[in-house]
């Protein structure tokens, strides 16, 4: 009977250690990335401070997240050798990503993805008043495309519901 039992006991054990470790090493990221802002706002304060105003900058770090007026974003650049396409769009579980260039024949989804365009899509300022001129000089500047491109199409989804469809000709 000890023998079923530790049988069953030894991989829900391991698995149970698996689901804790995951949870620490995004808990540990997560610190990480906010260690240097709360050092930067707080430096004379002391530790007891400090640990309370980063969970502060954490709530900060995802209001500027939450502040872009966007949920998803299609980006297209035609080239004579084909298109580079970047899909980015905010959900409630998580947002998502995919790149392709086909012109290399390269195709990034999930975190890779994720991890090169949510940098970029923070970035971005432009709401559904800005200028046409605005919205090219901010993706100019932040996304790597070749002068020799033939057109830029953008399509935004803002939060309200309401799309608005940028494109830009050579």
């Amino acid at each position: 009977m000890n023998k079923k039992l530790a049988l069953y006991a030894v991989p829900l054990l391991a698995l149970s250690l698996t689901a804790c470790s995951t949870d620490k090493d995004e808990k540990k990221e997560e610190t990480k990335v906010e260690e240097p802002a709360s050092n930067t706002t707080n430096d004379s304060s002391s530790s007891d401070s400090s640990s309370t105003d980063s969970s502060k900058d954490d709530s900060s770090t995802n209001e500027k997240v939450t502040e872009q007026p966007y949920k998803k974003m299609d980006l297209d650049v035609e080239y004579d050798k084909g298109d580079y396409t970047f899909e980015y769009e905010k959900k409630s579980d998580g947002d998502i990503a995919e790149i392709e260039d086909e012109r290399d024949n390269t195709k990034k989804t999930g975190d890779e993805a994720l991890g090169e365009m949510q940098p970029i899509v923070e970035k971005f300022t432009f709401d559904q008043n800005s200028s046409d001129e605005e919205v090219k000089k901010q993706i100019m500047d932040n996304i790597k495309i070749d002068d020799n491109y033939k057109s830029i199409k953008l399509e935004v989804k803002f939060d309200d519901g309401k799309e608005k469809e940028y494109k830009f000709v050579k």
